[in-house]
C-alpha cells in the first residue's frame, strides 16, 4: 500500500484536495496486483515441491459431502464448502480454499478413466445433481504427493468478483446459499473491501460535488470495519473448527458488507425525507441498522456454508453480533473521505452562531452585563406591592425561547409595571453581547440581588423559565460549548430559599415541567407548569415567537386579565384545543397555589386592574377605544428586537470616533493624551458612558413603540384594523409578520455594513481636513509669535 501511494503521489504530483483520493485508489490497485502475483508464485512453488503427507487416507462420498478418514481421525466437508477440483501432475486436488486442499494421487486410481469418472461424480455432487447412492470409496495409499494449484474449476477473477457482488445481495436479503460458490481469494477480499470504501466516497461526490476535497481524517473510520471482519471470520471458523475456511468466510463477509452499504445508501436517499415525521429516537436508531444487518446476514450465511447444528448456530450469531454489530454501533468512526471545501464565510457563520460565547470579548463582557443588570434594579417601594420579573431562556440553539422571554418581559413592563425591576437571562448567540447568559449561577446571583432589595412582606417575584426539559425533570441550560451546572427541582428550590424571597410565582414552560411542582410548592408559592411530569409540551420550533403554552398563557390570557391564576384557567382549554387540532397528545398543564399567597396575588391583580383604568399622558392623545387594536397590531412586530438592533448599530458607529480610533490617525488629538497615559482609561470610560447613554436614549424601545403606534394611528384608519388583524392571524399573515420581523432585524445590520465603509471614508477625510486646518493654525500662531518677539526686540 505504501509503495502504491508513493508511486501514485509521484505520478500525480501530490498536493492537497483531490489527488490523495486518486493516490489511495492507485495504491489499492497496486496492492491487489502485488498480492495476486505473490500468491500465484507461492502456490506454484508449493505445487512443484516434493513435500509429502504421510499415512493412509480414505475418502467416502456421502449424500451431503465428503468424509476424509485418517489415522489422526475423521473430518467432513459439505459439498458447498468445496471450492474447486483441479489436477497437477495427474494428481487430483480437492480445494477447500486457495491454500487448503485434499490431495488424491493418481496412484489411487486404476486408470485415467476411473479418475475421470470419480471427478465427474464429484462435480455432479458439488453442482447439486442427483447421483445414485452406494458409490464405492476411493482408497488412498500411504504416500500422497502434495500438488499445486491450477486454474480449472470455479469462476475466478472478474467473473468471481461479479458473482460475489450478486451473492452479497442475496445474502443481505437472507436468502440461502447457491449450490456453487465463486472462488475465494485474498484478491477478491481486497477488491470487495476497496469497493466498500469507495461507495461512500461516490455518494459524497454526488452529494458534495466535484468541488469537494479529500479528507484523510476519515481514513481510520473508513477502515474501521476491516479488522472487525477479520476477527469475525476467524472467530466463526474457529468456532466451527474449520479454520481453513477463514478466507472463504471473510470473502463472504466482505460481499455482505458491500451489499448492505449499497442498499443502505440507496434506502437512505430514497426514504430519508419520509422519516422526518418519526420521533428523534427512531431516526437515530436507523443509523445503527447497517452493522447489525451485516452481522445477522453474515451469521446466517456462515451457518449454511459450514452446515452447523443448532447449538453452534446460536454461538455464531453471538460472535457476529459481538465482533461486527456491537463495535460499529458503540464506537464513533467518521467515514467521510470526500467533504466540502473549507468555506471561510460558512466557518465565520458557524463561529458567530455556535462559538459566540467563548469569543474573548464576549467571555469578559458577560460578567459586566450581569453586574449592569443587577445594579439597575430598583428597590421595593414602601406601601406598594412591586412585582419583580426574572425571565430565563435556557436553550441557545432555538430562537423561540429568546423571543418568548423578551415578549413576556415587554408584556410585564406594560401591564405589571416591572420597568426597572426586570432581568432577562438568555442563552442565544444573537444576544450574547447584550444580555447575561442563563445558568444556575447567574440565576442564583439574580435571585439573591432581588431578595436583598425587595420587601419580603410586600413584593412578589415572578420567575419565568422557558427551555427544553427531560424525563428526569432537569431544565435545559444549554449554550454549547459551555457546560452549565444542572438545574433540577431541588436546586431551583435551594436558589429561591437562599435568596430569602418569600412570595413567589414560578412558571416553567418545558417538557415534563410538572416534575418541579412538588419540590417548589409551599404556602407562599404559586407554581405553574406547562406539562404534567410525564408529558411533553409543544411549540418550540425555531421560527415560532411563542411555545404553545407561552402563546396561550402570556400572549392571550394575561392580556385579558391581571390574575395569574385566572390566566391559567383561561389558557388551559386554549392549549388543549390547539393540541387536539394539530393532533398532539395532551400536555396537561399543572398548577399549585399556596394558601398564604392567594390573597396577596388577588390584591395585586385588583391594583393593576384599577391602575389600568387611570388615564395617562401616553394614551390620552388619541381615543382609548382604538388603542387596544393598535396595541394588538403592535404586539405582532418585534419592536424590542428592532430597538436593540438599532442600539447596537448606533454603538458600532460611535466606535468609529472613539478615542482609540482618533489617536490612531492624529496622535495629538487630545493634546498629547494617549493610551500610555494613566488618564486614558478615564477618557475611554467617559466616552463609553456617553455613547451608551446617547444610543440608549435615541433608540429607546418605549419611544420606538410610541412612534409606531402614533404613525399607525395616523396612517391606518380604525375601520381597517379588523381586516388587518384578521389577515395577520391567518397562516399566510403570520408568515408575513415573521418574515417582516426578520427583515427588520437584519436590515439595520445590512445598512450598517453598507454605511460603515462610507462613514469610515468620510471620517478619514474629516480627520485629514482637521489636521490640515490645525497645522495651518499652528503655523499662523508660530508666525504671530515670531513677529511679536521681533517687535519686542526692537529698541
Amino acid at each position: 500500500m505504501a509503495v502504491g501511494l508513493l508511486v501514485s503521489e509521484a505520478w500525480l504530483g501530490g498536493g492537497e484536495g483531490k489527488w490523495p483520493a486518486l493516490a489511495l485508489l492507485v495504491g489499492v490497485v497496486v496492492l491487489g496486483v502485488q498480492q495476486a502475483l505473490l500468491q500465484e508464485s507461492m502456490l506454484r512453488r508449493i505445487a512443484e515441491g516434493s513435500c509429502f503427507v504421510r499415512g493412509r487416507r480414505v475418502l467416502e462420498v456421502k449424500d451431503d459431502g465428503l468424509r476424509w478418514a485418517s489415522d489422526d481421525g475423521t473430518s467432513f466437508v459439505a459439498w458447498p464448502a468445496i471450492r474447486s477440483l483441479e489436477t497437477a501432475n495427474d494428481d487430483l486436488l480437492i480445494y477447500l480454499d486457495d491454500v487448503s486442499f485434499i490431495p488424491v494421487p493418481a496412484s489411487a486410481f486404476a486408470s485415467h478413466a476411473e479418475q475421470a469418472d470419480f471427478v465427474a461424480l464429484l462435480r455432479q455432487r458439488i453442482g447439486g445433481a442427483a447421483v445414485p447412492t452406494g458409490t464405492p470409496a476411493a482408497t488412498v495409499p500411504r504416500d500422497l504427493p502434495v500438488a499445486g494449484v491450477g486454474s480449472a474449476g470455479r469462476p475466478s477473477g472478474w467473473r468471481a468478483f461479479l458473482q460475489y457482488l450478486r451473492l452479497g445481495l442475496r445474502l443481505a436479503a437472507f436468502l440461502p446459499l447457491p449450490s456453487r460458490l465463486p472462488s475465494a481469494s485474498w484478491s477478491q477480499f481486497i477488491a470487495l473491501t476497496a469497493l466498500g470504501i469507495v461507495l461512500p466516497v461516490v455518494e459524497a461526490l454526488l452529494r458534495v460535488g466535484p468541488d469537494g476535497v479529500f479528507s484523510e481524517e476519515g481514513l481510520p473510520g473508513a477502515l474501521f470495519h476491516v479488522p472487525m471482519m477479520l476477527f469475525a471470520a476467524w472467530g466463526v471458523a474457529c468456532l466451527a473448527r474449520r479454520q481453513r475456511q477463514t478466507l472463504a468466510l471473510l470473502t463472504l463477509l466482505a460481499a455482505v458488507q458491500v451489499a448492505v452499504e449499497a442498499l443502505y445508501l440507496l434506502l437512505f436517499h430514497a426514504v430519508g425525507a419520509a422519516t422526518d415525521f418519526l420521533p428523534r429516537e427512531w431516526r437515530e436508531a436507523i443509523d445503527y441498522l447497517p452493522p447489525w444487518w451485516v452481522a445477522l446476514a453474515f451469521a446466517g450465511a456462515a451457518i449454511r456454508f459450514l452446515g452447523l447444528p443448532a447449538g453452534r448456530s446460536l454461538a455464531v450469531v453471538a460472535v457476529a453480533g459481538l465482533l461486527l454489530g456491537l463495535p460499529a454501533s458503540v464506537v464513533y468512526h467518521d467515514r467521510s473521505l470526500w467533504i466540502e471545501a473549507h468555506d471561510e464565510e460558512a466557518s465565520g457563520d458557524f463561529e458567530r452562531k455556535h462559538l459566540s460565547l467563548v469569543a474573548e470579548d464576549a467571555f469578559y463582557l458577560q460578567p459586566r452585563l450581569l453586574e449592569r443588570e443587577l445594579a439597575a434594579l430598583k428597590p421595593g417601594r414602601p406601601g406598594v406591592t412591586d412585582l419583580y420579573f426574572v425571565g430565563a431562556a435556557g436553550y441557545s440553539r432555538q430562537d423561540v425561547f429568546m423571543r418568548e422571554v423578551r415578549s413576556v418581559a415587554e408584556l410585564f413592563r406594560e401591564r405589571f409595571a416591572t420597568e426597572g425591576r426586570s432581568v432577562l437571562l438568555i442563552n442565544n448567540p444573537k444576544s450574547v453581547a447584550e444580555s447575561p447568559i442563563a445558568s444556575a449561577t447567574s440565576l442564583g446571583l439574580t435571585l439573591r440581588r432581588i431578595g436583598a432589595i425587595m420587601d419580603p412582606d410586600e413584593d412578589i417575584l415572578f420567575l419565568f423559565l422557558t427551555s427544553h426539559g427531560s424525563k428526569d425533570h432537569k431544565f435545559a441550560l444549554d449554550f454549547w460549548p459551555m457546560r452549565f451546572n444542572t438545574l433540577d427541582p431541588r436546586r431551583l428550590r435551594e436558589l429561591l430559599d437562599e435568596a430569602g424571597i418569600k412570595r413567589r410565582v414560578v412558571v416553567i414552560s418545558a417538557c415534563y415541567s410538572g416534575g418541579f411542582i412538588d419540590a417548589l410548592k409551599d404556602d407562599n408559592t404559586l407554581v405553574i407548569a406547562a406539562a404534567a411530569p410525564d408529558r411533553n409540551s409543544f411549540g418550540c420550533s425555531n421560527e415560532a415567537d411563542f411555545t404553545y403554552f407561552g402563546k396561550a398563557y402570556f400572549d392571550e390570557a394575561l392580556r385579558q386579565t391581571y390574575s395569574f391564576v385566572e390566566a391559567f384557567e383561561r389558557a388551559r382549554p386554549l392549549i388543549a384545543a390547539r393540541e387536539t387540532r394539530e393532533d398532539f397528545p395532551e400536555s396537561d398543564p399543572r398548577l399549585s397555589l399556596g394558601e398564604a399567597i392567594r390573597q396577596p396575588l388577588a390584591a395585586f391583580a385588583l391594583a393593576r386592574q384599577v391602575a389600568s383604568t387611570q388615564p395617562t399622558a401616553a394614551n390620552a392623545r388619541l381615543p382609548a377605544v382604538a388603542g387596544g387594536k393598535y396595541d394588538e397590531l403592535l404586539s405582532l412586530f418585534a419592536v424590542p428586537d428592532q430597538a436593540r438592533q438599532l442600539g447596537r448599530h448606533c454603538l458600532h458607529e460611535m466606535s468609529l470616533v472613539a478615542p482609540g480610533q482618533l489617536v490612531k490617525s492624529q496622535p495629538d488629538y487630545f493634546g498629547g493624551l494617549g493610551p500610555d497615559s494613566p488618564y486614558w482609561v478615564e477618557l475611554v470610560a467617559a466616552y463609553q458612558r456617553y455613547a451608551e447613554g446617547l444610543c440608549s436614549a435615541a433608540n429607546s424601545e418605549t419611544a420606538l413603540r410610541d412612534v409606531y403606534r402614533d404613525l399607525w394611528r395616523e396612517k391606518l384608519a380604525e375601520r381597517d384594523m379588523d381586516a388587518a388583524l384578521k389577515l395577520f392571524r391567518t397562516p399566510a399573515g403570520r408568515r408575513w409578520v415573521a418574515a417582516q420581523n426578520e427583515v427588520a432585524r437584519e436590515a439595520p445590520e445590512r445598512i450598517g455594513e453598507t454605511r460603515t465603509p462610507l462613514l469610515a471614508q468620510a471620517l478619514r477625510r474629516l480627520q485629514a481636513e482637521q489636521a490640515r486646518i490645525l497645522e495651518s493654525y499652528r503655523r499662523e500662531v508660530e508666525k504671530r509669535g515670531a513677529q511679536a518677539a521681533a517687535g519686542q526686540a526692537r529698541p
